[in-house]
């Protein structure tokens, strides 16, 4: 409890809300965001989703079951992040082999910081597929 109330737009948990996700990826451990509280403000809970995600949280605490495809949907990597991550790592391993710490592709600057984040991407997309078959669901609509 940080001694504030909250707000839709979140100005109170600003700093704690963006530190979490860089301390978390320092310790090398998953940030989980926290809830929104107002289960039937859905525009407002769908972009703080996204919001979460952008400052790098991996998941989301959620209050009510309508909110788990959204937030299963919005964490799962997307078409064009899975093709970046796969372009990304068949572009930067071949260079890494030759001892290039960074190279071009596409006009853009890649060095390993893409690569990890290329390499975390199909990680994620691989835990979620074999999730998604041991429990018989398709992928999360979105």
């Amino acid at each position: 409890d940080m001694g504030t109330s909250w707000s839709k737009e979140g100005i109170e948990s600003n700093f704690a809300r963006q530190k979490i996700p860089i301390d978390a990826r320092a310790a090398g451990i998953s940030a989980i965001d926290t809830v929104y509280p107002d289960p039937n403000d859905e525009e407002g809970f769908l972009n703080d989703v996204k919001v979460g995600k952008k400052l790098g949280y991996t998941g989301k605490t959620i209050i009510h079951p309508k909110q788990i495809a959204a937030v299963n949907a919005i964490f799962s990597p997307t078409g064009s992040e899975l093709d970046w991550a796969r372009k990304v790592i068949d572009a930067y391993e071949p260079a890494l082999q030759k001892g290039r710490g960074a190279i071009l592709l596409d006009g853009s600057l890649v060095d390993m910081v893409h690569f990890r984040r290329a390499k975390d991407i199909l990680r994620v997309n691989d835990l979620i597929q074999k999730r998604q078959s041991r429990s018989g669901r398709g992928k999360p609509p979105g």
